[in-house]
């Protein structure tokens, strides 16, 4: 036991796997963020760009609606909607093309952070516990040696009472490799995914902060009014409509997907699968003849103790 122990132990620094336990320590680190992230806040952001994209065609496709009543609008109505609808459209224009990158995002967002939930709670744990159950296997040999160290009459018993399934199980890498894919293809995707989130969130809250005063700017035609004095109906909707985009706050999911980026920046799980499948096939090989004596040693055990009991059961008849 003690000589696998050394041989395997001295194989984990030549397959180097001494720094795959320290890369799932940077992966557990960052496991619980994706539960940051507030889908249903950005949901209703969706939702908000969309009552704006509606207003915004609403009043396009009806000028006669944007013009203020009574004073010098009476006679000129259709003239200062058509003005005002053209310079709507390319507020229009701006509001379909980030709304849509934002819908995209949203989508994107909340089938990763699905997939990144399902591998930090299965298929991180199912290869970090294969992985380090696999390195510990020298100090579980040693341990396993201690219980050895007892008078010779009671060692066949001792061997029998080893229990080798930790070092069966521990050998058996081949419930990694799944997890192994599924988080390499979740890293592949976190990077452009935290870089689109941060140049939608710059364009929306760019957007959001000049929207107000070029939807005033839209409706100010009429010298003679100012927009100031007299504010028709459809700039006042407007202008509650785009208030929603000043809630829109991306930081907590651009945060979450760069750090996640950042954890799994040195991830390969051609990186992981190698050192720990060499250094299995290593143990394997140097643990074999202990689980088979081990398993004579059952053998030998229960065999005594059936000859044991028939004895007792003889010597009853007499």
């Amino acid at each position: 036991f003690k000589a696998a122990s050394a041989a395997i132990e001295g194989k984990k620094g030549e397959a180097g796997v001494d720094g795959v336990g320290s890369l799932f320590d940077k992966i557990e680190g960052v496991k619980d963020l994706p539960g940051t992230v507030d889908l249903d806040a950005l949901g209703q952001v969706k939702q908000g760009i969309e009552d704006v994209q509606g207003l915004l065609m609403k009043s396009i496709d009806d000028p006669s609606s944007l013009a203020p009543t009574g004073g010098c609008f009476a006679g000129c109505a259709d003239w200062y909607g058509k003005k005002v609808s053209k310079k709507l459209l390319r507020l229009k224009d701006e509001t379909c093309s980030f709304g849509d990158t934002f819908s995209e995002i949203v989508s994107d967002a909340s089938g990763l952070m699905g997939d990144l939930s399902e591998a930090m709670s299965t298929a991180v744990p199912t290869v970090t516990g294969q992985v380090r159950e696999l390195i510990a296997l020298p100090q579980t040999l040693e341990e396993m040696a201690s219980k050895l160290q007892v008078p010779a009459d009671k060692l066949m018993s001792a061997v029998a009472a080893i229990d080798m399934k930790p070092v069966e199980r521990s050998l058996d890498v081949n419930p990694m490799n799944a997890p192994l894919d599924s988080i390499a293809a979740i890293k592949a995707s976190l990077s452009p995914l935290a870089a689109k989130a941060a140049k939608a969130a710059d364009k929306i809250s760019a957007f959001a902060r000049k929207a107000p005063s070029r939807i005033r700017q839209a409706f100010d035609i009429a010298p003679c009014v100012p927009i100031t004095s007299v504010a028709p109906p459809a700039m006042q909707q407007l202008l509650e409509a785009v208030k929603v985009l000043e809630k829109l706050d991306l930081d907590p999911l651009v945060n979450m997907l760069k750090q996640t980026s950042a954890a799994l920046e040195g991830f390969d799980p051609e990186e992981v699968r190698r050192p720990i499948t060499s250094l299995a096939e290593t143990a394997t090989t140097e643990t074999q003849q202990l689980t088979d004596m081990v398993a004579k040693a059952k053998a030998a055990a229960g065999m005594g103790v059936q000859l044991q009991q028939g004895l007792q059961n003889v010597m009853k008849l007499f």
